[in-house]
């Protein structure tokens, strides 16, 4: 996710113009109407991207301890960096 947004904002960077930051901390960008399909297409692009999920770690429920973690997201984990207990 992080490589995600650095990729972003480097688009960002090169083909928009950055704005005055907002009150949150936000920068807006603005982009001429060639340079706004360009990122557009380039994010796209980005978001495509198939990533390996062989090199995560992987944990199992004793792990987790007493953390509460809703149902759906374990689900979401479950294959990828769930696994069963020894």
């Amino acid at each position: 996710e992080a490589e995600f947004h650095a990729a972003r904002n480097k688009l960002l960077q090169e083909l928009g113009t950055a704005g005055e930051a907002n009150a949150d901390g936000s920068m807006p960008f603005s982009f001429t109407a060639e340079n706004g399909k360009q990122f557009v297409e380039q994010q796209n692009a980005l978001s495509d991207e198939e990533v390996d999920t062989a090199s995560l770690p992987t944990i199992t429920p004793d792990d987790l301890g007493s953390a509460e973690i809703e149902p759906h997201h374990l689900a979401a984990l479950d294959g990828i960096i769930i696994k069963e207990a020894t």
